[in-house]
């Protein structure tokens, strides 16, 4: 068994330990990791940067997918927190019922 692999085995325990750090770390080295550990096992050139250009994009889809997920959260707050200020202005004038 190559080294490689036995990293992505190593990974895959501690994913179901759930344990965060490594998780993360897991996202990181899978590009390199993947394409390693399929090259030991003798496939060839085109599979192993497929496996590279996929876990490429997954963790840009990821990442976008966070990032605009942060931004909704943080207009909704925004949109929330505006709105409970104007509501409560708008009593004190008295124009509310």
């Amino acid at each position: 068994m190559s080294l490689p692999l036995l990293i992505l085995l190593q990974i895959l325990l501690a994913h179901i330990n759930l344990n965060r750090q490594t998780y993360f770390l897991a996202v990181l080295l899978a590009p390199v990791l993947v394409p390693l550990a399929l090259a030991g096992t003798g496939i060839s050139l085109v599979v192993t940067l497929t496996a590279l250009l996929t876990m490429v994009l997954l963790l840009v889809l990821v990442l976008l997918v966070g990032v605009l997920l942060a931004f909704v959260l943080a207009v909704g707050y925004v949109i929330v927190v505006t709105g409970e200020g104007l509501k409560e202005r708008f009593e004190m004038v008295g124009g509310g019922s």
